[in-house]
């Protein structure tokens, strides 16, 4: 019993081993090791939403385009699932075309102009996305 506290001990960090200084017994010691670590489920919508956004202003260089694109749709489909994203959709928007403007500014720019005269009617992620990829089509062409 006392090789698998000292190598729970040996395993944390020094501020865990303080934490586990009044720890009677090894049950004890991990109930408390698993209130201090597990993860919650508010951590898990933190996390969640954090990563969107990090990936949503990570457009790639030389990446393929259409695999961040996808990436980022299967994120946003899980956060919108926790409403995570807000009721607005039109800031999700906005945010994707300041992002996607270091990689297409005449895109960002013709939406940008369509937001400023307020005519962003019914364009929500998934729809911005879609006329997104439907100007790389035709501008391919």
């Amino acid at each position: 019993m006392n090789d698998l506290v000292s190598r729970i001990q040996d395993t944390i960090d020094m501020k865990g081993i303080s934490y586990l200084a009044r720890c009677d017994s090894l049950h004890q010691m991990l109930q408390k090791l698993k209130s201090k670590y597990s993860v919650t489920e508010e951590t898990c919508e933190i996390e969640l939403a954090a990563k969107f956004r990090r990936q949503l202003n990570s457009v790639p260089k030389s990446r393929n385009l259409e695999d961040w694109l996808s990436e980022l749709e299967r994120t946003h489909a899980q956060c919108d699932e926790r409403n995570l994203l807000g009721t607005r959709p039109g800031i999700i928007v906005k945010e994707f075309i300041d992002a996607i403007a270091s990689f297409d500014q005449a895109f960002a720019d013709q939406w940008d102009s369509i937001i400023s005269r307020g005519e962003l009617h019914n364009i929500d992620f998934l729809k911005i996305i879609q006329h997104f990829r439907n100007w790389r089509l035709q501008r391919a062409q």
